[in-house]
């Protein structure tokens, strides 16, 4: 009875060595885990920072001339020869409508040819 309770405790014993070593390696993994975690939260951030600075950039008001015509203009009004030029406008472009003028597909029917 003696030695089945001491081979008992050894056999404990190595269950006990076992789990603690699991639990170390565990406990390394929650950590690079945690690591890793912080290293992708902290590029989300960036991420995030970047499409703010592209979202809250410069926007096109395309009813407002550029800045460059501004100073053309400004330049033909102060400058030494007093010819009058027009103020630069920015091109306008306009939607293209195709409208079809036949809807009739009759109209486009093949020649027959001529037997010989």
């Amino acid at each position: 009875m003696v030695k089945n309770t001491l081979d008992e405790i050894i056999c404990l014993g190595k269950e006990n060595a076992a789990l603690l070593s699991e639990s170390q390696y565990v406990s390394m993994e929650k950590k690079e885990l945690r690591d890793e975690n912080s290293a992708l939260e902290a590029q989300i951030e960036k991420l995030q920072c970047e499409l703010m600075e592209r979202v809250s950039g410069p926007q096109l008001d395309l009813n407002v001339a550029p800045p460059e015509c501004e100073l053309q203009e400004l330049e033909s009004q102060i400058g030494d020869d007093h010819h009058h030029r027009l103020p630069c406008v920015a091109p306008v472009v306009n939607p293209l409508y195709l409208v079809p003028v036949c809807l009739d597909t009759r109209a486009y029917r093949e020649p027959r040819l001529h037997r010989l």
